[in-house]
């Protein structure tokens, strides 16, 4: 019996960002929203940009990447201008590719507002005017697709309101019908708010979407029931404290969806921190379970998993303050960040969006996985979080099309139109790289490339005498997983984990006797190598065992 130890999974725990940007644009907007995202279907992540906020009408923009590298000078830029905020890509019209959706803001100067508006993807480029304005009224923050009234297609929810303005406006939805949406809402929530962020999410995990809204005076959800968003929030935190952006994943890997929230300090009469929000078989606290330090302005976050151990990390940011990324350790963060960047003078950076993706194309990961027989209008989430790009989907083996399954990149959700079995093949970054939106018009948006190494390297170490091993190291799928002790061990804690590293599942059994049989079903996993880390006595072995 030999013992193995992966050195990129278990050694490497920095976060390994660039100190430095490595690459910055060259438009100098005040940009607001931005999304990672494939638009010219060519297999690298191009930069979608929203840009104006209240400070200047600006144009709409995209950068292409070329081969790793994005354009510093964005190559479409839309050819109306507008206080443009955040962003949203989805297929809107069913043809295979992305459109865009831009929420509409005001004007500081007149606090006129601007219409959101909808750009489609005409063979890898926007159409350069918009083929929607919405919400003339609205004084919109952010938007985002999803499907509210569960017929297959792509529904615009809205945040709207100005606490510059001392305007309280409502969340509303706009519904696509035929590839076009409605010129007036089709819903509208009950209470109103100084709504800046919106955001699709099946928080309670039954399978249909929940839409969740972040306030000034409190963050809400509104819940899908039996096929309708009911206005009335089902959910509120029982704090305030103006949040400007939320943000939802499985931060402790217990299978439901937690809410991390960027909270602001406008007004000067709040503490503007980081907060983290549990949930619970489906039920989110309604305070939360970690924040940060003490910061004034802080205004966007984004789960992402920067050091390939299987756990979320989450990035931040805000305005005149440093972008930063707080390291997951066992489903906890330290109050202070593992990594952090800051020009000089840091007037210059204005964080809007930060944006976990794959830019120099050095860690792309490609995934299948089967979620077996999936319900008309169900909505499932990879495994791996956030998946960058859709490769394809088989519903009871037979390539989808377009219209039988919805995506929002963004979110992280896939929602399948056509009961069958499905299978899902996307993409990750192993290592992802940290995009920033800047909201400073001397400075452009930035990027941190990630420099850790995707080696998957397996050091072999001499067969020591081992307080466990496994029964067999070569299984036939179905066989169970069992451990040999010569005598009782204390084992503290087991993790299963693929050839790449991914951890699949863990538990802590307490005494282990001989011959005990693990909880490990081998019958759902692929033939493959696959590693058992067992901690016993705090040390760590790791056992190598294969499927055939």
């Amino acid at each position: 019996m030999h013992v193995l130890c992966l050195l990129s999974v278990f050694l490497l725990q920095a976060v390994e960002l660039d100190t430095e940007p490595a690459w910055e644009s060259d438009d100098y907007d005040y940009t607001t929203g931005g999304v990672l995202a494939d638009i010219d279907s060519d297999g690298d992540l191009d930069l979608v940009t929203g840009n104006g906020n209240d400070m200047a009408r600006n144009p709409n923009r995209v950068y292409y990447n070329k081969g790793g590298k994005l354009e510093e000078i964005a190559s479409w830029s839309s050819a109306d201008v507008a206080c443009n905020g955040h962003v949203s890509l989805g297929d809107m019209d069913a043809d295979g590719d992305l459109d865009l959706a831009v929420a509409g803001f005001a004007h500081q100067g007149d606090w006129q507002s601007d219409p959101s508006r909808i750009y489609l993807n005409e063979g890898g480029t926007f159409t350069s005017s918009p083929i929607w304005l919405g919400g003339d009224t609205l004084q919109a923050f952010s938007c985002d697709w999803g499907d509210v009234d569960a017929d297959g297609d792509l529904d615009l929810a809205i945040a709207s309101g100005n606490n510059y303005d001392n305007r309280k406006q409502k969340v509303v939805i706009f519904e696509n019908a035929g590839g076009m949406l409605s010129a007036e809402p089709m819903w509208e929530s009950d209470d109103a708010d100084f709504n800046l962020d919106v955001c699709w999410v099946d928080i309670d995990g039954d399978g249909d979407l929940d839409l969740a809204a972040g306030g000034y005076a409190t963050n809400r959800i509104y819940f899908m029931e039996e096929g309708t968003l009911n206005p009335q929030a089902g959910w509120a935190s029982a704090d305030a404290h103006h949040t400007v952006q939320l943000a939802f994943a499985d931060f402790d890997t217990d299978g439901d969806l937690d809410m991390a929230t960027a909270d602001n300090n406008q007004k000067g009469n709040d503490e503007s921190r980081v907060r983290i929000y549990l949930n619970h078989e489906g039920a989110l606290d309604t305070l939360p379970f970690w924040e940060s330090k003490l910061w004034t302005y802080q205004s966007c976050v984004a789960w992402g998993d920067v050091d390939a151990d299987g756990d979320l990390d989450l990035a931040a940011g805000g305005w005149w303050e440093p972008v930063t990324v707080y390291e997951n350790n066992d489903n906890s963060f330290d109050h202070l960040p593992s990594w952090s960047w800051s020009p000089f003078p840091n007037e210059n950076l204005v964080c809007e969006q930060v944006i976990w993706g794959e830019v120099d194309n050095d860690n792309w990961k490609e995934e299948t996985e089967n979620f077996g027989v999936i319900s008309q209008r169900k909505v499932i989430y990879p495994f791996h979080f956030p998946a960058l790009d859709v490769v394809e989907v088989k519903i009871d083996e037979s390539l989808a099309s377009p219209g039988e399954f919805l995506w929002n990149p963004a979110d992280g959700w896939i929602q399948i139109n056509r009961e069958g079995s499905v299978e899902v093949t996307y993409r990750y970054s192993k290592y992802p790289d940290l995009l920033v939106t800047n909201w400073v018009d001397v400075k452009g948006n930035l990027l941190f490339l990630n420099q850790a190494e995707d080696t998957n390297a397996v050091a072999e170490l001499p067969p020591p005498e081992l307080p466990v091993q496994l029964e067999k190291t070569i299984l036939i799928r179905g066989e169970p997983i069992r451990l040999m002790a010569s005598t009782p061990q204390r084992i503290e804690k087991i993790s299963l984990y693929d050839v790449t590293g991914r951890r699949l599942t863990g538990f802590a059994p307490g005494d282990c006797q001989a011959y005990t049989e693990l909880p490990f079903e081998t019958s759902g996993l692929p033939r493959g190598v696959y590693f058992l880390h067992v901690l016993i006595r705090q040390k760590p072995i790791t056992l190598r065992f294969q499927i055939i």
